[in-house]
């Protein structure tokens, strides 16, 4: 049994339901789990009822350590995706799926792939030869030290493929408070830690799983084929168009996203 599951709060639950009914039409035999941590637990969510896709409310802030590190762009929700395996130990594997990532065609073959150490990833390759913008004053190998990365490997977190028999026995929660201590620099939080944890032990998969912003001004999704293409910008395509932000290739996905998800909720 396979799975797709997403983490989100009430802000993005709209969305993800989106995410999930879009899923379930490109792929069959495969549940979909949104588990929502609201900030307000008044809050109410509207549910999209289907066969295939289940809610969770309030499940996993409990697994948190407290005092971990936050943002406004990393909200402490970030970090609930690493314990939702614990509670979906069913499955053989599990694709967690950030929000603002689009699936445009099924890719069955991805979910055989062996996993050493639980975990699948696909390179950041906003990171890939330098470091991020915000740490400009370090060389790459500087910045990954800083963030306890030995391998010189970092992967994107949007995007994770994980065998939940091996990932859900890593004792996380011990291990995130002791690693913001010891590396009080890491701000992409959950990323840092995992990239950190499984220092290079996780499992790459090429771009096509994770096409991310980076790439998307170049054109080479007509080339790859991509499974998946995560809007990893602070604008995303289910908001108004920016035309100082838009890539060439960038009104397509806009188009999708005003085809498929909107016309879910009328």
């Amino acid at each position: 049994m396979k799975a797709f599951y997403f983490v989100t709060d009430e802000a993005c639950a709209d969305v993800a339901s989106a995410q999930a009914v879009w899923l379930t039409k490109l792929w069959s035999n495969v549940d979909i789990h949104l588990f929502i941590e609201r900030r307000n637990r008044e809050s109410s969510i509207r549910e999209m009822r289907s066969p295939q896709i289940y809610y969770h409310y309030d499940k996993l802030s409990a697994f948190l350590p407290e005092g971990l590190p936050g943002s406004k762009a990393w909200p402490n929700v970030v970090y609930l995706r690493l314990f939702a395996p614990r509670l979906l130990k069913e499955y053989s594997r599990l694709c967690y799926l950030d929000s603002d990532v689009l699936c445009l065609h099924a890719d069955p073959a991805f979910w055989e792939v062996p996993l050493q150490s639980g975990l699948g990833m696909v390179s950041d390759y906003d990171v890939h030869q330098n470091p991020p913008p915000d740490m400009s004053h370090m060389t790459r190998d500087a910045w990954l030290d800083a963030i306890g990365v030995s391998s010189g490997r970092y992967g994107n977190s949007g995007v994770l493929l994980i065998d939940p028999a091996v990932f859900s026995n890593y004792c996380v929660e011990n291990a995130l408070p002791e690693y913001f201590e010891k590396h009080p620099q890491a701000n992409r939080y959950d990323q840092d830690f995992l990239n950190s944890y499984l220092d290079g032990q996780w499992t790459e998969f090429g771009p096509r799983l994770n096409y991310q912003a980076g790439l998307q001004s170049l054109g080479y999704e007509r080339i790859i084929d991509p499974v998946f293409i995560h809007f990893c910008r602070h604008m995303k395509p289910w908001q108004k168009a920016d035309p100082r932000w838009i890539a060439p290739s960038d009104p397509r996905f806009f188009e999708i996203y005003a085809q498929v998800f909107l016309r879910i909720w009328i």
